[in-house]
């Protein structure tokens, strides 16, 4: 315990330091988040115990130290910034199906073809599954249907989603339902279905025309189109029909990474004002065409950034579109809150966050680790209890292992707001325990952070539109698009202001 020159007590709180030295500032940032950024005089006074009551002030008031009247609002905050720790497996993600009716080059999913036998769900353990999944704590739950294609047996998601609403009459959870899809077996009978029950429709569209199909082909007639199918879909039911839960992703590729205009206006002219700049993961089909389909890290974030630069121009002139994954970056640095995205948490939620239940019953700690053959599964529905996998040895290896306690973070500031993910570690390198700074994830979200940080701190007319994407993401469909004609007008304005 401390005393400064005013008489208060007071204990300095871990922090970790970014420091702007051009600019004469250091931001400290506490382990859960808060932070503060100081001149240097102020820093001085912080080191020396020689502050004022401004000063002191400012640094009780963002948990950089601790007070008998702060004391209270310290482990609030910890306890709301870790919410995830406690809080029971919510993300349940179900698959009716492996099959599918679409192969594509970075499938992660080790999907099967549309007419192989023997792997879809049957009704039996659709049921087992759900009562499985009622045995999580969570006051709020997401069933997810991924595959293959879940739309291939509309009649499992059916039964999982009347029986679960069912189920939750005597359970009282918070429970949503969400469908991962190519759409391409979309109709207006399923569609009503899924109005009715506001199930989340999740679509894939990598972009304009020729690099959706370059990425995604039909199994049986590649040479057809399915950008046309889907880009006809989700203008339909979002725009037409005024479905506000219907979402897209795009994955980046290397033959992707440099249209990002291109990728942006589709989704702007969709009306889909989310859209995730989504690095291709090192799993399923994707390893084996690897050096064709990633890039460095280093050619990721400068992409990333000129998206970032094109988003706020965008918004600049009246559009509403932000990038997925730093509103997750920002809601954790502008608002202290962790909004339960695994791959920026710690631990990771590998089962204790989420978990994947095959079509067999079989259960793994995520969605990815299926692809991992028997190695991350961790049980079945027909022989084990949510509380038998709570004391799981894997489990419990996995929230160790990804909770960076035991790692050599490189004193990296952003420690706060990172995750890693340890079964992506595992399949590129062989072991839990690799040399973090070293790997793609690790490199691409710090610098992530780092840009993000220096545009709030730095930048008085991007701060408050980036704090808006901290505040919310806002899927709810725009009151105006712009047509095609003005899009490509505001492309060339943006390439003149910038030279991209």
């Amino acid at each position: 315990m401390s005393k400064f020159k005013l008489n208060r007590d007071y204990t300095r709180l871990n922090v970790r330091i970014k420091n702007y030295p051009e600019r004469k500032e250091k931001l400290l940032i506490n382990d859960y988040g808060k932070w503060v950024l100081l001149k240097e005089e102020e820093y001085k006074k912080y080191l020396f115990d020689d502050m004022d009551e401004v000063l002191f002030k400012k640094l009780e008031e963002n948990h950089i130290i601790r007070t008998p009247e702060n004391a209270r609002d310290i482990l609030e905050s910890f306890r709301n910034y870790n919410w995830n720790v406690g809080n029971g497996t919510s993300l349940q993600i179900l698959v009716p199906t492996l099959r599918c009716n679409f192969t594509c080059k970075y499938c992660y999913a080790l999907r099967r073809n549309v007419d192989e036998q023997g792997f879809d769900m049957t009704e039996e353990t659709a049921k087992k599954t759900v009562d499985f999944i009622f045995q999580s704590p969570a006051k709020s739950m997401v069933i997810e249907f991924t595959g293959g294609e879940p739309l291939l047996k509309f009649d499992i998601i059916k039964f999982v989603v009347e029986y679960a609403k069912e189920l939750n009459k005597k359970h009282k959870k918070i429970l949503d339902f969400a469908i991962v899809t190519n759409g391409n077996l979309l109709d207006d009978e399923k569609f009503e279905f899924i109005r009715k029950n506001k199930i989340g429709l999740c679509f894939s569209l990598d972009g304009p025309k020729d690099l959706h199909d370059f990425h995604r082909k039909f199994t049986h007639d590649p040479k057809k189109s399915s950008y046309e199918d889907v880009s006809r879909k989700i203008k339909f039911y979002r725009l037409e029909k005024g479905y506000n839960r219907t979402f897209a992703i795009p994955v980046i590729t290397k033959y992707s990474l440099n249209r990002y205009k291109d990728i942006i206006k589709e989704y702007v002219l969709h009306g889909l004002p989310i859209f995730r700049f989504k690095y291709v993961t090192y799993f399923g089909f994707a390893v084996k065409g690897w050096e064709s389909l990633f890039y460095e890290p280093e050619e990721f974030i400068e992409a990333w950034k000129r998206v970032i630069r094109f988003l706020l121009f965008l918004n600049k002139k009246g559009i509403r579109a932000q990038e997925n994954l730093a509103s997750y970056i920002l809601m954790k640095i502008v608002n202290n809150r962790d909004p339960g995205f695994a791959e920026l948490e710690r631990p990771c939620g590998a089962f204790i966050g989420q978990a994947l239940y095959d079509y067999d019953g079989s259960i793994y700690t995520c969605d990815e680790a299926r692809t991992m053959d028997e190695e991350f599964k961790i049980g079945n529905v027909y022989e084990d209890t949510f509380y038998d996998l709570t004391r799981n040895k894997l489990c419990k290896t996995m929230v160790s292992n990804s909770s960076l306690l035991s790692f050599n973070c490189d004193n990296c500031p952003w420690y706060p707001y990172c995750g890693i993910c340890p079964v992506e570690n595992y399949k590129m390198h062989g072991s839990l325990v690799v040399n973090l700074p070293s790997t793609h994830r690790c490199k691409i979200h710090k610098a992530m952070i780092d840009y993000l940080f220096d545009l709030l701190l730095h930048s008085p007319e991007d701060a408050p539109y980036l704090r808006k994407w901290g505040d919310s993401l806002d899927n709810k469909i725009p009151e105006k698009i712009p047509s095609e004609e003005e899009f490509d007008a505001l492309v060339k304005e943006f390439e003149s202001k910038y030279g991209e």
